[in-house]
């Protein structure tokens, strides 16, 4: 015989849970109930009728937890695929924006060579146009160098 305290201790449940379950069971549960100076007592075989209701909630409470963790595993698994979708939704981002960086990169290169053509054309024009200053400088002192001794 044990006191309820000493059943919910076994079953690992509060002495109320022990009490709601007696009432419950009430017909069934009251051969192997015992009461001796205000204390209820339970035979052992009243233990295992109250411990079976208790397995069978914590059989419900197992399939309950296991829904819960299927629909966890359920969204685990929605987020990687979306994870993985946005990962190469980003590589594909990775590689046009590489593409178009290749592209205007190439733009700015040949821009540049041609810059550097005019510049360089530029360049030549304004050696010529020295050259021909000098070469007119030139004339003109021997022209007024002329007309000074001529004088």
């Amino acid at each position: 015989m044990y006191r309820v305290i000493e059943v919910a201790r076994m079953l690992g449940v509060s002495k109320v849970t022990i009490y709601k379950k007696m009432r419950y069971l009430k017909d069934e549960i009251k051969p192997y109930v015992v009461k001796e100076k205000n204390i209820t007592h339970i035979t052992g075989e009243g233990v295992e009728l109250i411990k079976s209701t208790i397995q069978v909630q914590d059989y419900e409470k197992e399939s309950k937890d296991s829904l819960k963790l299927l629909e966890a595993e359920n969204k685990i698994s929605e987020l990687e695929k979306k994870l993985s979708e946005e990962k190469q939704n980003s590589l594909e981002l990775d590689k046009n924006n590489k593409a178009l960086i290749s592209r205007y990169k190439q733009h700015l290169q040949a821009n540049l060579a041609s810059r550097k053509k005019r510049l360089n054309d530029i360049e030549i024009e304004l050696k010529n146009s020295c050259l021909f200053s000098d070469e007119l400088n030139k004339q003109i002192n021997l022209f007024n160098e002329i007309n000074k001794q001529s004088q």
